[in-house]
Protein backbone atom coordinates (compact mmCIF):
# COMPACT_ATOMS: atom_id res chain seq x y z
CA UNK A 1 0.00 0.00 0.00
CA UNK A 2 1.88 3.25 -1.17
CA UNK A 3 1.13 6.39 0.38
CA UNK A 4 0.54 7.95 4.03
CA UNK A 5 0.77 5.60 6.88
CA UNK A 6 -1.39 4.06 8.71
CA UNK A 7 -1.57 3.70 12.36
CA UNK A 8 -3.79 1.09 14.09
CA UNK A 9 -5.46 2.67 17.23
CA UNK A 10 -7.93 1.93 19.62
CA UNK A 11 -10.30 4.00 21.66
CA UNK A 12 -10.55 2.39 25.17
CA UNK A 13 -10.14 3.61 28.23
CA UNK A 14 -8.23 1.31 30.58
CA UNK A 15 -8.46 2.06 34.61
CA UNK A 16 -5.99 -0.13 36.52
CA UNK A 17 -5.86 -0.18 40.24
CA UNK A 18 -3.78 -3.43 40.96
CA UNK A 19 -1.83 -4.66 37.71
CA UNK A 20 2.02 -4.40 37.83
CA UNK A 21 2.08 -3.45 34.10
CA UNK A 22 -0.54 -2.40 31.34
CA UNK A 23 -0.70 -2.36 27.45
CA UNK A 24 -2.80 -0.46 25.27
CA UNK A 25 -3.02 0.60 21.42
CA UNK A 26 -2.15 4.02 20.73
CA UNK A 27 -5.80 6.27 21.04
CA UNK A 28 -6.70 4.53 24.51
CA UNK A 29 -6.27 6.70 28.09
CA UNK A 30 -4.78 5.32 31.03
CA UNK A 31 -5.67 5.44 34.33
CA UNK A 32 -3.10 3.53 36.79
CA UNK A 33 -2.12 3.72 40.50
CA UNK A 34 2.52 4.39 40.12
CA UNK A 35 4.68 2.09 40.64
CA UNK A 36 3.01 0.49 36.85
CA UNK A 37 5.06 -0.28 33.67
CA UNK A 38 2.90 0.63 30.69
CA UNK A 39 3.79 -0.22 27.34
CA UNK A 40 1.97 1.99 24.86
CA UNK A 41 1.78 0.78 21.12
CA UNK A 42 2.00 2.18 17.84
CA UNK A 43 1.51 -0.28 14.91
CA UNK A 44 2.46 1.29 11.72
CA UNK A 45 1.92 0.76 8.26
CA UNK A 46 3.26 1.83 4.86
CA UNK A 47 5.36 2.11 1.60
CA UNK A 48 7.72 3.37 1.92
CA UNK A 49 8.08 2.37 5.51
CA UNK A 50 6.97 4.91 8.25
CA UNK A 51 9.38 6.31 10.78
CA UNK A 52 7.94 6.27 14.28
CA UNK A 53 8.44 9.28 16.80
CA UNK A 54 7.46 9.82 20.05
CA UNK A 55 6.03 13.06 21.86
CA UNK A 56 4.80 14.02 25.40
CA UNK A 57 2.89 16.68 25.84
CA UNK A 58 3.99 17.77 22.36
CA UNK A 59 7.68 17.89 22.99
CA UNK A 60 9.81 14.97 21.31
CA UNK A 61 10.82 12.21 23.87
CA UNK A 62 14.98 11.32 23.90
CA UNK A 63 16.84 8.11 24.57
CA UNK A 64 16.28 7.53 28.27
CA UNK A 65 12.24 6.00 26.89
CA UNK A 66 12.72 2.32 25.93
CA UNK A 67 11.03 2.19 22.24
CA UNK A 68 10.57 -0.56 20.86
CA UNK A 69 9.80 -1.53 17.26
CA UNK A 70 6.87 1.24 17.31
CA UNK A 71 6.14 0.38 21.36
CA UNK A 72 7.04 2.99 23.81
CA UNK A 73 7.83 1.38 27.37
CA UNK A 74 7.02 3.75 30.27
CA UNK A 75 8.80 2.00 33.68
CA UNK A 76 6.99 2.22 37.09
CA UNK A 77 5.20 5.58 36.54
CA UNK A 78 4.91 8.40 38.77
CA UNK A 79 2.87 11.37 38.33
CA UNK A 80 5.63 12.96 36.87
CA UNK A 81 4.76 10.59 33.81
CA UNK A 82 0.92 11.95 33.83
CA UNK A 83 0.65 13.75 30.14
CA UNK A 84 -0.47 13.25 26.52
CA UNK A 85 1.74 10.74 24.96
CA UNK A 86 1.55 10.72 20.93
CA UNK A 87 3.04 8.52 17.65
CA UNK A 88 4.05 10.42 14.59
CA UNK A 89 4.34 7.75 12.00
CA UNK A 90 6.06 9.74 8.89
CA UNK A 91 7.15 8.81 5.21
CA UNK A 92 7.43 10.33 1.90
CA UNK A 93 3.80 10.53 1.24
CA UNK A 94 2.73 12.18 4.43
CA UNK A 95 2.14 11.78 8.69
CA UNK A 96 0.08 10.85 11.02
CA UNK A 97 -0.40 11.37 14.42
CA UNK A 98 -2.18 9.59 17.61
CA UNK A 99 -1.97 10.33 21.14
CA UNK A 100 -3.04 8.25 24.29
CA UNK A 101 -3.83 10.00 27.69
CA UNK A 102 -2.24 8.52 30.40
CA UNK A 103 -3.11 9.78 33.92
CA UNK A 104 -2.24 8.50 37.74
CA UNK A 105 -4.63 7.81 40.08
CA UNK A 106 -4.04 8.08 43.93
CA UNK A 107 -5.16 5.28 45.82
CA UNK A 108 -8.35 5.36 46.96
CA UNK A 109 -8.65 6.46 50.60
CA UNK A 110 -7.25 3.54 52.76
CA UNK A 111 -5.25 1.51 50.37
CA UNK A 112 -2.25 1.44 51.31
CA UNK A 113 -2.10 2.51 54.51
CA UNK A 114 -1.14 -0.50 56.57
CA UNK A 115 -2.12 -1.42 59.78
CA UNK A 116 -3.14 0.39 63.10
CA UNK A 117 -1.29 -0.87 65.77
CA UNK A 118 -3.13 0.86 69.06
CA UNK A 119 -1.03 0.94 72.47
CA UNK A 120 -2.27 1.19 76.31
CA UNK A 121 -0.97 4.43 75.95
CA UNK A 122 -3.39 5.75 74.07
CA UNK A 123 -1.21 6.66 70.64
CA UNK A 124 -2.06 5.08 67.09
CA UNK A 125 1.00 4.43 65.37
CA UNK A 126 1.02 3.37 61.29
CA UNK A 127 2.88 0.58 60.03
CA UNK A 128 4.44 1.40 57.14
CA UNK A 129 3.25 -1.77 54.83
CA UNK A 130 2.33 0.02 51.60
CA UNK A 131 3.41 2.81 49.33
CA UNK A 132 1.06 4.92 51.69
CA UNK A 133 3.19 8.35 53.02
CA UNK A 134 0.45 10.46 53.88
CA UNK A 135 -0.72 11.10 57.25
CA UNK A 136 -4.48 9.36 57.93
CA UNK A 137 -7.69 11.84 56.95
CA UNK A 138 -9.15 13.90 59.27
CA UNK A 139 -12.36 12.16 59.73
CA UNK A 140 -9.99 8.80 60.87
CA UNK A 141 -7.94 10.90 63.29
CA UNK A 142 -11.12 11.91 65.21
CA UNK A 143 -12.50 8.24 65.39
CA UNK A 144 -9.46 7.29 66.78
CA UNK A 145 -9.13 9.73 68.93
CA UNK A 146 -12.74 9.01 70.19
CA UNK A 147 -11.89 5.79 70.38
CA UNK A 148 -9.00 6.12 72.32
CA UNK A 149 -11.29 7.77 74.66
CA UNK A 150 -13.58 5.57 75.30
CA UNK A 151 -10.74 2.56 75.98
CA UNK A 152 -8.92 5.08 79.26
CA UNK A 153 -12.33 5.56 81.32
Amino acid sequence: MVGKPLVKTSRMTMVNMEKPAVTVDIGSTIKTVQGVNVTINCQVAGVPEAEVTWFRNKSKLGSPHRLHEGSLLLTNVSSSDQGVYSCRAANLHGELTESTQLLILEKEVGAGLGSVNCSSSGGAEREAKGSGSAAFPREVQQVFTSLFVQQKR
